[in-house]
């Protein structure tokens, strides 16, 4: 049985959390210089990106201001082209983008909530 879009969504405020755990009082040197850190981020970046692929276009396109794209090809990038992975791209992405994708991912979740009560 398929997974729903509901869990990967929450699948991704998951990882987005895990992710704003690891950064929390840090800056972009400090974080370049844990690697224990970057590696939890990179994992958790890699699973937002493979969540994102299984949520349906037409789920996506109801936040088109999110770049899904862009998660998705950095997910693709660190499995595959690890060793070319700059640093603070990554605390861009970690400081930046993952907290916008958390607003976007949690107004669909309520989008889809609210599909729901308005089928019963």
């Amino acid at each position: 049985m398929p997974r729903s879009v509901e869990l990967y969504l929450n699948d991704i405020l998951t990882a987005i959390r895990r992710v704003e755990d690891y950064i929390e009082g840090l800056d972009e040197e400090s974080l370049a210089a844990d690697q224990l850190r970057l590696d939890g981020i990179l994992y958790n970046l890699t699973t937002i990106g493979e969540a994102i692929k299984n949520i349906p276009e037409d789920i996506r396109n109801q936040a088109p201001e999110a770049h899904w794209r862009e998660a998705i090809r950095f997910r693709d990038r660190v499995v595959h082209h690890y060793f070319s992975i700059d640093r603070s791209i990554i605390w861009e992405i970690v400081s930046v983008d993952v907290p916008e994708l958390r607003i976007h991912v949690e107004k669909l979740l309520q989008n889809l909530k609210r599909q729901e009560t308005d089928q019963e």
